[in-house]
């Protein structure tokens, strides 16, 4: 991550970044708000700042439900040839001449914890080696190995059961509710900082002189199209601005890259809605959507909820940068003028497509900007280095 001075030095780290509030950090979204997670884990552990991000309403719904009676999420299991693990649909597949997928372990492997990787935890009676007997079926014993090299477990998977309660999918209502009256996926944005993107919301947090997170282009950034990474899809209004100066909150337009290094967008909400089914989908989220803005804040309105189909890359890298603070206290002129208001509000997304255009370029002289590179540097100067980047 990189900062910037007041007079106008970039810096690596967050020196930049103003400790004492309100702020508003105003940037882009990138796709699926994967940038989130490093932002805020960087702001605590070297400014030890909660950023207080303002989310999308949808986000903190208690139930998702699907307003079509005819498919549901369980019956993607089934489209791919999915069914219950009952002894009667074994006895069913194996009958059919089948070739069944059994996995002994179930979910105790599937979700184990820390340090069990490929540890079998398989029942004490043979369960399936008679029924297998009964058909004559071949018996294929395989393995598969390779999570360590894709992800590392942080946390224990009891413990997530304890404090989620996992939930349960209601089939005669297809309805996905927490079992836990108390605690539910919604509320993990809020443990991070997160509240509904709403006016009150961010006249409140700036009340409190937080550190707060505001993406203007919201989900129409974070799900945008093939070809649109990179692109701000902002509203006409300079919504914030006037908030902002009311407070004497100092601004901090900022860039982030690196989706294009993560993964390849191959369907896109155009290429999704003409697929059978899917398409079903799409609507019924879009009709059940909350609405932030309507349609006269621009393209920014458009906010179809869909999730994209990605092609995974070997990872790259993220880039930040925090521009150089936007100081508005004592600038009441803005309240009053809001031909004055819009020219900053352009400013700042001046800003933000530029510090963006400055991480493009930068980044390709990264020497470990592809994680091989930054897993062979700490396994050789030990993983606790930070891995160096470019200079600015």
């Amino acid at each position: 991550m990189f900062s910037t001075l007041g007079d106008g030095k970039i810096v690596k780290g967050l020196a930049g970044v103003p400790t004492e509030g309100p702020v508003l950090f105003v940037g882009y979204h990138m796709l699926m708000g994967l940038e989130l997670f490093p932002l805020v884990e960087r702001f605590l552990s070297e400014k030890n700042i909660m950023v207080r991000g303002l989310a999308h309403p949808n986000l903190f719904l208690r139930t998702f439900e699907s307003s079509s009676s005819e498919f549901f999420v369980g019956d993607w299991v089934k489209v791919f040839g999915g069914l219950p693990v009952t002894a009667s649909n074994f006895f069913k597949l194996l009958s059919e001449k089948s070739h069944v997928l059994l996995y002994p372990g179930g979910a105790r492997e599937a979700l184990h914890y820390k340090g069990e990787e490929y540890n079998l935890f398989w029942p004490d009676q043979p369960e399936f080696v008679r029924m297998a007997a009964r058909f004559g079926a071949k018996i294929v014993p395989f393995g598969v190995v390779g999570e360590d090299d894709i992800a590392e477990v942080i946390a224990l998977c009891f413990w997530f059961h304890n404090v989620l309660n996992f939930g349960r999918w209601k089939d005669s209502e297809r309805t996905f509710e927490s079992s836990s009256s108390e605690f539910f996926v919604g509320d993990w944005v809020k443990v991070f900082g997160g509240l509904p993107v709403t006016a009150s919301n961010l006249f409140k947090l700036l009340s409190e002189k937080s550190h707060v997170l505001l993406y203007p282009g919201g989900a129409r950034e974070a799900l945008h199209y093939k070809g649109e990474e990179y692109k701000l899809f902002w509203p006409d209004q300079p919504e914030f601005v006037r908030m902002a100066a009311r407070f004497g909150a100092k601004i901090v337009p900022f860039g982030v890259v690196g989706e294009d290094d993560i993964a390849e967008m191959v369907l896109d909400y155009h290429d999704l809605i003409k697929i059978p089914v899917v398409n079903d989908f799409i609507r019924d989220a879009s009709r059940n959507t909350i609405r932030v803005r309507d349609k006269t804040s621009g393209e920014v309105a458009n906010q179809e909820l869909f999730i994209p189909g990605l092609l995974p890359k070997i990872p790259g890298r993220f880039y930040y940068l925090f521009g150089k603070p936007i100081e508005i206290k004592g600038r009441k002129e803005f309240l009053k003028d809001k031909e004055l208001a819009n020219q900053l509000y352009l400013q700042i997304k001046s800003e933000v497509e530029s510090n963006m255009a400055f991480l493009i370029k930068k980044r390709e002289e990264d020497p470990y900007r592809s994680v091989i590179d930054r897993t062979l540097y700490k396994a050789l100067y030990a993983p606790s280095h930070e891995v160096p980047t470019f200079e600015p």
